[in-house]
């Protein structure tokens, strides 16, 4: 997962990272968690986009 900024994902998503104040990740489309690294370890379907990578909302700060 690279590090990003709303310019930086131009071919993928910028989504937020776990902990409080967290880092944003570029993420891009998944079939299955197995894909996805330790920053962004769920593989979940977005609404009208699809699945992608993102974050674990149980994770502790």
């Amino acid at each position: 997962m690279l590090s990003c900024s709303a310019l930086s994902c131009a071919t993928s998503l910028c989504v937020e990272g776990p902990g409080y104040q967290s880092s944003y990740y570029c993420t891009g489309p998944c079939l299955t968690a197995k894909v996805c690294g330790p920053k962004l370890p769920i593989c979940s379907n977005i609404a009208f986009l699809g699945k992608v990578c993102i974050r674990d909302p149980k994770a502790v700060p």
